[in-house]
């Protein structure tokens, strides 16, 4: 009994974190590093599908909105945000925002690469 109880609870867990990446968008690129959590530091900043204004907007954020941070590597160019310059978001849209509207909260790993940006 004790280890069905176990099962359901992790289930439970696991639909907790899958539901609301669904609710949120899909995201197709691979995911290397999870860098860490932070937010939006201004209000109305699109959340874009690629890294540039070229990309269409999947959506907006706005200060104070939580978004984790991610290293990946999309479909059309290799690894996407080795520049620095937009950061691979998700939380209430998934995306790309240029890096002067997101700060970094809390980092979840020391990596050599995000502390170049700090």
């Amino acid at each position: 009994m004790k280890k069905m109880l176990n099962i359901a609870m992790c289930a439970a867990m696991c639909m907790a974190l899958v539901i609301p990446s669904f609710a949120a968008g899909t995201c197709t690129d691979a995911h290397f590093q999870f860098y860490g959590m932070g937010h939006c530091n201004a209000n109305g900043v699109n959340v874009r599908k690629g890294p540039g204004t070229s990309y269409r907007s999947n959506g907006y954020a706005y200060k104070n909105d939580v978004y984790g941070f991610y290293e990946t590597i999309g479909e059309d160019n290799g690894t996407q945000n080795q520049n620095f310059e937009w950061d691979h978001v998700h939380g209430e849209h998934i995306g790309w925002m240029y890096h002067t509207y997101f700060t970094l909260d809390e980092v979840a790993r020391s990596t050599p690469r995000l502390m170049e940006r700090a």
